[in-house]
């Protein structure tokens, strides 16, 4: 070895342990671990009968995209790349007869495999062979990855993105097998920091986490230009190109994807002015009400139904029972969010590496790596403190950059069972008898064990409440036809659906079965273009008091002329299932045009209001008006009654801010 490439500056900045010999397991090792993540998902996307809320959400999206309201396809999400991929993903599945939902659950199965071979490159190069087969590994069959990454969101195509940024990274800033002889800086390697930067700059525009992924551009760039000072220059050249590309792809992505938008859009900055402005109140000791805008309702006479005060004091007792979640000591809800993502088996792993390998994990080739997990970890303590809730699929970012940490203890964990097998030279002969045999039995039985079960539980994902929203969708659809059956004006226009709010998947899995015109709506609904449309259902989400629900004030719809549907009495069965369909039902306000025959029994067909279930005798208002109510303060009083009796209760759709 030359004395150059053995000397300090220029001996790579891990501790990767050799390769194995033989280039058979390294020439199929990232194949057949591709294979494996796609079957994974493949299995599961064709047992996934419906997809989870969030990816109807993008799905309106990409259709209000695909549309040309490019407005509309940036509500709510800021700039948002996955969209415009959606778009695509969604026109292709049409253009191609599979459908658009089948084609974006295609994407998620193929981004998978995509997936694999940039986060075996940086595995190996950083930590060693049989390291990158164990995380990849891992990353193919965890249930968490397996199940998220199959949906229709934005998560895998974020990962294929870390993955990819995480790598060129780490090829960027190592240093060349044969460095010049002379002392010479090694040539800058602007292929591989021009990757790092698109890769990590797509990633900032598609989840906000994104912007964490500059840490390893950053601090790897600057360990290398501390251990090898003759390619500082060179490296603060690549660094300078990488970052350019953040201002460069914004220019781009406004001309094109954006050209059609009422404005610039600088990337995704809202959540860290939310962070900001709540770091500034809580330093201040003021506080702002974290809602969203409300929306506006021209009529007086429905302005006046919102503001009566028994529908304030109803949407009071909704906001109350809907934040029981809320109660929850925020420890609980953090930790619950952390062993979801991680899942036990696989925590448990990270938490003995952290003991096993407390040394080795404070290399300084590291330190990025773990700047990107904590940072997403802090925000997301920062948002429970903010908001009272969180999702668990925050926590797949730091357990997607874990992947080393157990991979470390799985290679080892192989390796020490290994020195039980025998030993083979070249012509074949047995160089060693089996020692300790019951190493080898004992590991890899294990690890066949938890690979099994990981598969499995990928694979039986069970979403009861996706599959009670499929019968209670066929339900609607019956007695919706069954009503269009009396009704002999109703073949002259097909059926019309509206779902909001967390109601619209309900109402796309309705969409499904019975086809007709369904709009759904994730950011609020005006009640004039229902009262002018005369949808035949509106269903609306009820005393959810999540963040992401919407303030549509039950006696408006009253006052506009449509009613309360009440659930069938099937929904007073008993079992699991039954259980599941009273849940969604109590969940949702299904509202009807007052004329309309559904719901009504045959002796009361024409009584405005009539159901087939009797309701219950409306509560008084919570706090008495202190004038005589007459006009319209009349006839709001007299919506709000109505509305909290068609409830069984106070009722009244959540005051929460917009997604």
């Amino acid at each position: 070895m030359s004395t150059v490439s053995s000397s300090p500056e220029n001996r790579p900045e891990s501790d990767a342990p050799a390769e194995p010999d033989g280039r058979f397991w390294i020439r199929w090792a990232v194949p057949a671990l591709a294979l494996v993540a796609v079957a994974t998902r493949g299995t599961l996307a064709l047992r996934l009968e419906a997809v989870c809320r969030d990816a109807h959400f993008y799905g309106m999206l990409a259709d209000r995209l695909r549309v040309g309201d490019v407005d509309g396809a940036m509500q709510g999400v800021e700039l948002n790349l996955y969209v415009g991929l959606l778009a695509l993903l969604r026109a292709a599945g049409e253009a191609l007869g599979v459908g658009a939902t089948n084609a974006s659950l295609a994407w998620g199965v193929l981004v998978a495999g995509l997936t694999v071979p940039p986060l075996f490159d940086w595995l190996k190069r950083q930590f060693g062979f049989g390291v990158a087969v164990a995380g990849v590994a891992i990353f193919a069959v965890h249930p968490a990855f397996t199940e998220t990454g199959v949906e229709p969101i934005r998560d895998g195509t974020f990962w294929l993105l870390t993955a990819c940024t995480l790598a060129a990274c780490f090829r960027a800033a190592e240093p060349q097998r044969d460095p010049p002889a002379d002392g010479r800086p090694t040539p800058l390697r602007w292929g591989w920091f021009l990757l790092a930067g698109l890769a990590a700059t797509a990633a900032t525009l598609t989840r906000t986490e994104g912007w964490l992924l500059f840490a390893p551009l950053l601090g790897w760039s600057a360990l290398a230009a501390w251990r090898r000072p003759a390619d500082r220059r060179t490296l603060l050249g690549g660094v300078a190109a990488a970052l350019a590309t953040v201002p460069a792809m914004l220019l781009v992505v406004n001309l094109t994807l954006l050209h059609g938008h009422s404005r610039w859009e600088w990337g995704r900055l809202g959540v860290l002015r939310s962070m900001v402005r709540w770091g500034r109140e809580r330093l201040t000791g003021s506080s702002a009400d974290p809602a969203g805008p409300e929306f506006v309702v021209a009529d007086p006479v429905l302005q006046d139904a919102a503001l009566h005060d028994a529908a304030i004091a109803a949407a009071d007792a909704a906001m109350t029972n809907g934040s029981a979640e809320a109660a929850d000591p925020l420890w609980l809800i953090y930790a619950e969010g952390l062993l979801g993502a991680y899942k036990p088996v696989f925590l448990l792993f990270c938490g003995i590496g952290l003991l096993v390998y407390c040394r080795r994990l404070v290399r300084r080739d590291i330190w990025p790596v773990w700047c990107v997990s904590l940072g997403v970890m802090a925000a997301v303590a920062q948002r429970l403190v903010q908001y009272g809730e969180i999702n668990g699929r925050y926590f797949l970012l730091p357990a997607l950059v874990s992947l080393p940490l157990v991979g470390m203890l799985l290679d080892d964990a192989v390796r020490w069972a290994g020195k039980s097998l025998p030993r083979v030279n070249r012509a074949g002969a047995n160089r060693s008898p089996v020692r300790r045999w019951w190493r080898t039995a004992v590991v890899g039985g294990t690890l066949l064990v938890l690979a099994a079960l990981h598969v499995v539980d990928g694979l039986q994902a069970d979403h009861p409440g996706r599959d009670a929203e499929l019968r209670v969708a066929a339900v609607l659809r019956e007695r919706l036809e069954e009503s269009r059956a009396s009704d002999a004006a109703a073949d002259a226009h097909p059926p019309q659906v509206w779902g909001v709010g967390t109601a619209a998947r309900l109402v796309k899995e309705l969409e499904r079965e019975m086809g007709g015109e369904v709009h759904t709506s994730f950011n609020g609904v005006v009640i004039e273009d229902a009262v002018a449309a005369r949808p035949d259902l509106i269903v609306l989400p009820r005393n959810s008091g999540q963040w992401y629900d919407f303030n549509v004030t039950g006696p408006q719809w009253l006052a506009a002329g449509f009613r309360v549907l009440p659930p069938p009495p099937a929904a007073d069965r008993h079992g699991k299932r039954a259980a599941a369909e009273r849940e969604i039902w109590k969940d949702l306000v299904v509202l009807v045009p007052a004329e309309a025959p559904l719901g009504r029994t045959a002796g009361a067909a024409g009584a405005p209001g009539a159901s087939s279930r009797p309701t219950a005798p409306a509560p008084p208002p919570a706090k008495a008006p202190t004038e005589p109510q007459t006009g319209i303060h009349a006839a709001a009083a007299s919506a709000a009654a109505r509305y909290a009796g068609a409830l069984n209760g106070p009722g009244a759709p959540d005051r929460s801010a917009r997604r």
